[in-house]
C-alpha cells in the first residue's frame, strides 16, 4: 500500500541510534513473524481508520514517513473519532505500532 517497508529499512540502515520507532519495529518477533516495519503515514492511516478501537484515543503514533522540515515526520492522531495525520518532532514521544504484510 505504501512505502512503510522501504522506509523502515533506510531508517535502520542510516541511524546508530540504539533504541528508536523503526529499529523496534524491524527486531520485533512476534507470533513466529519477524518481518514487521513501521508503516508509512498512508499505511497507519488506513490502519487507524479500519481498527479505530484498537488505538488510544488522542495518542500519535510515529510513521515512517519523512515530514517537509529536515527533522520531522509525520503522525497519525485519533481525535474526535477523525484520523489527523500531521508532522512532529523526531524526538518526540510516542506510541508505536508495527505492521506487516500479509
Amino acid at each position: 500500500i505504501g512505502f512503510g517497508e522501504s522506509n523502515t529499512n533506510m531508517i535502520v540502515s542510516s541511524c546508530n541510534d540504539s533504541n528508536f520507532a523503526a529499529k523496534l519495529c524491524s527486531n520485533l518477533v512476534l507470533g513466529g513473524k519477524s518481518d514487521w516495519f513501521l508503516p508509512s503515514s498512508v499505511e497507519l492511516e488506513l490502519l487507524l481508520n479500519n481498527m479505530r478501537n484498537s488505538f488510544q484515543l488522542y495518542n500519535g503514533y510515529w510513521t515512517s514517513s519523512e515530514g517537509f522540515i529536515g527533522n520531522r515526520v509525520y503522525m497519525c492522531y485519533i481525535i474526535e473519532l477523525r484520523t489527523v495525520v500531521t508532522d512532529d518532532r523526531k524526538y518526540s514521544n510516542h506510541s508505536v505500532r508495527a505492521i506487516r504484510k500479509y
